[in-house]
Protein backbone atom coordinates (compact mmCIF):
# COMPACT_ATOMS: atom_id res chain seq x y z
CA UNK A 1 0.00 0.00 0.00
CA UNK A 2 2.63 2.74 0.78
CA UNK A 3 4.57 1.76 -2.55
CA UNK A 4 1.03 2.69 -4.11
CA UNK A 5 0.84 5.98 -2.48
CA UNK A 6 4.51 6.75 -3.47
CA UNK A 7 4.35 5.80 -6.69
CA UNK A 8 0.79 8.03 -7.09
CA UNK A 9 2.09 10.63 -4.88
CA UNK A 10 1.30 13.33 -8.16
CA UNK A 11 -2.03 12.18 -9.02
CA UNK A 12 -2.86 12.22 -5.33
CA UNK A 13 -1.58 15.73 -4.94
CA UNK A 14 -3.97 16.68 -8.63
CA UNK A 15 -7.02 15.30 -6.86
CA UNK A 16 -6.12 16.86 -3.36
CA UNK A 17 -5.61 20.51 -5.42
CA UNK A 18 -9.29 19.83 -7.58
CA UNK A 19 -10.73 19.41 -4.66
CA UNK A 20 -9.57 22.20 -2.86
CA UNK A 21 -10.73 24.34 -5.69
CA UNK A 22 -13.99 23.91 -4.97
CA UNK A 23 -14.45 25.87 -1.23
CA UNK A 24 -12.21 28.48 -2.81
CA UNK A 25 -14.28 29.01 -5.66
CA UNK A 26 -17.35 29.62 -3.78
CA UNK A 27 -15.39 32.15 -1.89
CA UNK A 28 -14.61 33.75 -4.36
CA UNK A 29 -17.51 33.97 -6.16
CA UNK A 30 -18.97 35.37 -3.11
CA UNK A 31 -16.53 37.89 -2.80
CA UNK A 32 -16.89 39.15 -6.40
CA UNK A 33 -20.96 39.39 -5.82
CA UNK A 34 -20.31 42.04 -2.77
CA UNK A 35 -17.44 43.75 -5.33
CA UNK A 36 -19.59 43.65 -8.05
CA UNK A 37 -22.69 45.17 -6.20
CA UNK A 38 -20.95 48.03 -4.15
CA UNK A 39 -19.51 48.87 -7.63
CA UNK A 40 -22.00 49.05 -9.80
CA UNK A 41 -24.94 48.24 -8.21
CA UNK A 42 -24.55 51.25 -5.47
CA UNK A 43 -27.80 52.94 -6.79
CA UNK A 44 -29.73 50.15 -5.33
CA UNK A 45 -31.97 50.59 -1.90
CA UNK A 46 -30.82 48.70 0.62
CA UNK A 47 -28.36 46.94 -1.37
CA UNK A 48 -31.59 45.09 -2.26
CA UNK A 49 -29.71 43.41 -5.25
CA UNK A 50 -26.64 42.37 -3.28
CA UNK A 51 -28.46 38.74 -2.09
CA UNK A 52 -29.25 38.05 -5.99
CA UNK A 53 -25.71 38.79 -6.90
CA UNK A 54 -24.51 36.58 -3.96
CA UNK A 55 -27.33 33.91 -5.77
CA UNK A 56 -26.11 34.08 -9.05
CA UNK A 57 -22.17 33.79 -8.19
CA UNK A 58 -23.25 30.44 -6.00
CA UNK A 59 -24.64 29.36 -8.88
CA UNK A 60 -21.57 30.10 -11.06
CA UNK A 61 -19.85 28.10 -8.18
CA UNK A 62 -21.82 25.42 -8.41
CA UNK A 63 -21.42 24.83 -12.09
CA UNK A 64 -18.15 24.77 -11.50
CA UNK A 65 -18.33 22.03 -8.69
CA UNK A 66 -20.55 20.11 -10.12
CA UNK A 67 -19.48 19.78 -14.26
CA UNK A 68 -16.32 20.83 -13.96
CA UNK A 69 -14.42 19.21 -10.78
CA UNK A 70 -16.63 15.94 -11.42
CA UNK A 71 -15.51 15.83 -14.96
CA UNK A 72 -11.81 15.97 -13.84
CA UNK A 73 -12.09 14.16 -11.17
CA UNK A 74 -13.74 11.13 -13.00
CA UNK A 75 -10.16 10.87 -15.39
CA UNK A 76 -8.34 11.53 -12.34
CA UNK A 77 -9.56 8.35 -10.54
CA UNK A 78 -9.33 6.30 -13.75
CA UNK A 79 -5.38 7.63 -13.69
CA UNK A 80 -5.42 6.08 -10.16
CA UNK A 81 -7.02 2.84 -11.48
CA UNK A 82 -4.54 2.40 -14.48
CA UNK A 83 -1.33 3.52 -11.97
CA UNK A 84 -2.60 0.93 -9.27
CA UNK A 85 -3.62 -1.53 -11.82
CA UNK A 86 0.08 -1.13 -13.17
CA UNK A 87 1.66 -1.17 -9.81
CA UNK A 88 -0.18 -4.42 -8.54
CA UNK A 89 0.43 -6.65 -11.76
CA UNK A 90 4.50 -5.36 -12.10
CA UNK A 91 3.46 -4.69 -15.39
CA UNK A 92 6.35 -2.47 -17.40
CA UNK A 93 6.28 1.25 -18.13
CA UNK A 94 9.03 3.51 -20.20
CA UNK A 95 7.91 7.05 -18.81
CA UNK A 96 6.82 7.90 -15.71
CA UNK A 97 4.06 6.06 -13.73
CA UNK A 98 1.84 9.67 -14.18
CA UNK A 99 2.50 10.25 -17.62
CA UNK A 100 1.95 6.78 -17.96
CA UNK A 101 -1.59 6.36 -16.16
CA UNK A 102 -2.85 9.99 -17.36
CA UNK A 103 -2.47 9.47 -21.06
CA UNK A 104 -2.88 5.73 -21.59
Amino acid sequence: MLKLLWKTKIIFLFQLLLYLTVPLMYYLMIRLAVHFNYIYLYWAPFNILLPAAIIAGLSLASVYSAGIVRILAWYINQALTVAATVIINGLDYRSSLTVYSIFS
